[in-house]
C-alpha cells in the first residue's frame, strides 16, 4: 500500500502506530465472538442453558459489531488525517473501482420478437 499511494516514511510509521493501536481491541472482539459462537455451538438445544446462552452470544454480537463499527470508523478518519488530499481522493476512487467489479453486471433486456 505505501508505494501505491506514495506514502511518505513519517506517513507511513504514523499508520503502522494507528492501526496497530486498533488491532488489538479489534483482535479481541473476534476472539470473543469466536469464544461465544463456539460455547453456543457445542450447546445442545435440550439443555436448560441453551436459550439464555442464545440470547448472552446474541447481545454479545450486537455489542460487538457496535464497537466494530465504532473503532474501525474512528480508525478510518484518524487515517484520513494522516493523508494528504490527493492520496484519499485516490483512495475514494479505488474504492469505487472495486465496488463497481463486486456489484452485478446489469443484464440488457432483449427486445420480443
Amino acid at each position: 500500500m505505501t508505494d501505491e499511494f506514495g506514502l511518505t516514511g513519517q506517513q507511513q510509521q504514523d499508520l503502522q502506530i494507528l492501526v496497530a493501536d486498533y488491532a488489538v481491541r479489534l483482535q479481541e472482539i473476534a476472539k470473543l465472538m469466536s469464544e461465544s459462537g463456539r460455547k453456543l455451538s457445542t450447546t445442545e438445544p435440550g439443555d436448560p442453558y441453551y436459550w439464555p446462552l442464545a440470547q448472552e452470544v446474541s447481545a454479545t454480537a450486537s455489542a460487538s459489531a457496535g464497537e466494530t463499527v465504532i473503532l474501525l470508523s474512528e480508525m478510518r478518519e484518524k487515517i484520513y488525517t494522516v493523508l494528504t488530499a490527493d492520496q484519499r481522493a485516490d483512495i475514494k476512487r479505488r474504492i469505487e473501482e472495486r465496488r463497481a467489479k463486486c456489484q452485478p453486471q446489469a443484464e440488457v433486456e432483449q427486445p420480443a420478437g
